[in-house]
């Protein structure tokens, strides 16, 4: 794959494909905002995030998610939003895949919903065919997170539900198992919502939804104490594993996960209607 520069007026589109041939283009607008024009016809809103250092993980969390160490990485394009079911949808038409049960649901099938119930293996195959491919998860945390070490994307505030999509403590999350009797609590979130809806809680980089509406899945494999030896630079994870790393927490998981540094996992074919994703390109220099 081979990158090709052309101009159009006072903007320029890259074209990124095997001979230039229009599979898959990157149209650069002003602001540092790409539109990623698919070969199904859709388009995906990409923000570039630069080279450079950041502080990945925390002292002061759960212990997978230590030591806190300075990363390096390169400089990447990431998905503004998560993937939702009319992209998805449009995906499926054009190469055959499957979709997810879900995209059957009406509580999440709406088309700017994220697409949910997607296994590790689908969401992969979905982002090559765009021509990139799932976030390492320190790509993940650096878009989350910028060079600031902030707790949260938005910043060090509490939680909310004007920043997440996420548990409020009702009976529709996490929170309630371990308090069965609550009830209802109002403006509980019990699904998904559409993308880009709580615009408070962008990252640094102007990502959005990166704490809650649904976990997404990174390239890595997932390891307890792979920060004691990762690489400084560009680290990609374990070479194996059992577990695949999922990040941002979701509409119906405890609020700790919202956290930029937080950690977690599921099995790589595990679907759940909390289980989405967005994908990255790397900046051809």
């Amino acid at each position: 794959m081979r990158l090709c520069k052309r101009w159009l007026g006072a903007w320029y589109v890259l074209l990124v494909c095997a001979a230039c041939s229009g599979e898959s283009l990157l149209e650069e607008l002003p602001e540092g905002v790409f539109l990623d024009h698919t070969p199904a016809g859709t388009v995906d809103t990409m923000l570039v995030v630069n080279a450079g250092d950041f502080l990945m993980g925390t002292n002061q969390g759960f212990d997978p998610e230590g030591p806190a160490h300075v990363v390096y990485l390169s400089a990447f394009y990431i998905d503004k939003y998560e993937v939702t079911n009319a992209q998805f949808r449009a995906y499926a038409r054009a190469t055959g895949a499957s979709l997810p049960p879900e995209t059957g649901n009406p509580m999440f099938s709406n088309d700017r919903q994220p697409v949910v119930g997607i296994t590790w293996a689908e969401a992969d195959a979905y982002c090559r065919w765009r021509g990139g491919r799932l976030p390492t998860e320190a790509q993940w945390e650096k878009a989350a997170r910028g060079t600031d070490g902030r707790t949260y994307p938005w910043g060090e505030e509490a939680p909310g539900g004007e920043y997440a999509v996420m548990d409020l403590g009702g009976r529709c999350g996490r929170t309630n198992w371990a308090n069965p009797s609550a009830g209802p609590v109002p403006g509980e979130f019990c699904h998904t919502m559409p993308v880009g809806s709580r615009p408070r809680g962008a990252s640094p980089y102007g990502l959005l939804d990166m704490a809650g509406n649904a976990w997404e899945w990174c390239s890595d494999w997932y390891d307890d104490t792979y920060y004691g030896r990762s690489p400084r630079e560009d680290p990609s994870g374990p070479a194996s594993g059992t577990f695949r790393v999922v990040r941002g927490s979701s509409w119906h998981h405890l609020p700790h996960y919202l956290k930029t540094s937080a950690r977690f996992r599921f099995y790589p074919d595990q679907r759940g209607n909390f289980i989405g994703f967005r994908c990255v390109r790397d900046v051809h220099q």
